[in-house]
């Protein structure tokens, strides 16, 4: 008796057919999952939406997300005295900071650190959104500059 082999090509095709069974049911798989997940609301996902921004819910505390009399997540601004140094700093989320609480922010560590190494108090306002572009710090620049004076302006955007 002889024992029946299959042919090589067989085998290859074989192999072939089973790679592109595995890719195809693969990619529908990942297809009908990102379906599904772009129907359910980013409620049922965890997550809220509120000011053109997606938060986890308890992500802050509500003291955490007051905002300041400008309108930004950031201390009020020092009245003005003699001595008194100002930086202004405009960004997008970065300088927002709104994923951290006030005094953790990147504007309060900074003023933080200038205060430090220097004999003058110093007031960091920081301006910033998320999604902001030059456009926008430019735009706050114009409004905030005449009334504060600052000594120097930063950006954390993209230049």
């Amino acid at each position: 008796m002889s024992k029946a082999t299959t042919p090589p090509t067989s085998r290859g095709r074989t192999w072939l057919f089973r790679a592109v069974a595995l890719a195809l049911g693969s990619a529908l798989g990942l297809v009908g999952a990102e379906w599904i997940a772009r129907r359910l609301p980013p409620e049922t996902r965890g997550f809220e939406y509120h000011d053109e921004l997606f938060t986890r819910p308890n992500e802050f505390h509500p003291d955490d997300r007051a905002i300041n009399s400008l309108g930004f997540h950031d201390g009020e601004p020092i009245a003005d005295r003699p001595g008194l140094r100002r930086l202004l700093l405009l960004g997008d989320s970065y300088a927002a900071s709104l994923s951290v609480k006030r005094e953790e922010t990147v504007g309060s560590r900074l003023e933080a650190q200038l205060e430090l190494g220097s004999q003058e108090p110093w007031d960091v306002i920081a301006v910033g959104r998320p999604r902001w572009g030059q456009r926008e710090e430019l735009a706050q620049l114009r409004v905030l500059a005449a009334p504060f004076e600052p000594l120097s302006c930063s950006s954390t955007g993209r230049c």
